[in-house]
């Protein structure tokens, strides 16, 4: 288990992915979704995330679904060949 200190970063890390990825900021939402999009294992990465912090990748893509599929469409992303063809459906 990571050091306590680690886990608040990046326990920050990801809140700030998600204010991001809700934001009005159309840079803010596309810098976002490309995080919450990658699949890079890395320091930085949102597997790296959630590794740090003890959490499955897709559960919390599962979760945050109707925040990334709303953020897609603002984006005009949704339907995009370059954008991820992950199915992400959004949560009651």
């Amino acid at each position: 288990m990571p050091q306590a200190g680690y886990r608040r970063v990046w326990a920050a890390v990801m809140l700030s992915a998600v204010t991001d990825l809700r934001s009005k900021s159309p840079n803010a939402r596309s810098s976002a979704l490309v995080w919450f999009d990658s699949d890079r294992v890395g320091p930085g990465s949102l597997r790296f995330a959630c590794r740090m912090l003890e959490l499955d990748v897709g559960s919390v893509r599962n979760r945050l679904g109707r925040s990334i599929v709303a953020a897609r469409r603002r984006s005009g992303r949704v339907g995009n060949p370059e954008s991820d063809n992950r199915t992400i459906e959004a949560q009651p």
